[in-house]
């Protein structure tokens, strides 16, 4: 995608990469009808810090400016994503697809057959981003509140 880069997050990346996961994560809460905030809005830079040092943490940059990121761990043949966040000022820009197929690549090479990741059911148009990457919805609970589905990409 044009102007886009996803690599591999660096310590210099924290301020940006929490700045980012807190104005997406407000959105997702609003449009998740989450019915109290995630835990993302409350991560401090010592934890995203250890997430660099224990997982595969990506970020992308469009035009040379840090615009996205999410974070996978590998286990038993398969990822798991999580903190998935684009720059709300760049949505629908081609990051978010940038992100998942960067994060498809890097979980192959860890000898992953799967992508798997739980999200709000009524936060409709990133349920629509991950169909659209090749994502199937394969359980639904309400244990927290609301309606979370867990989404599988096989690979």
């Amino acid at each position: 995608m044009k102007g886009i880069i996803v690599r591999r997050a660096k310590n210099e990346d924290i301020p940006e990469i929490m700045r980012i996961v807190r104005e997406a994560f407000l959105i997702y809460m609003e449009n998740g009808g989450l019915p109290s905030p995630p835990t993302a809005l409350f991560e401090t830079e010592s934890e995203v810090l250890e997430d660099l040092r224990k997982k595969c943490v990506l970020a992308a940059e469009k035009n040379g400016r840090l615009s996205g990121t999410l974070r996978l761990a590998f286990k038993d043949g398969e990822a798991y994503l999580s903190r998935f966040a684009v720059d709300p000022s760049l949505h629908r820009s081609g990051i978010g697809k940038a992100l998942l197929d960067y994060a498809a690549e890097e979980a192959l090479k860890n000898g992953c057959t799967e992508i798997s990741l739980h999200t709000s059911l009524d936060a409709k148009n990133l349920v629509r981003l991950y169909k659209a990457n090749g994502f199937n919805v394969c359980e639904i609970n309400t244990s927290r509140g609301y309606r979370r589905a867990k989404l599988v990409k096989n690979l």
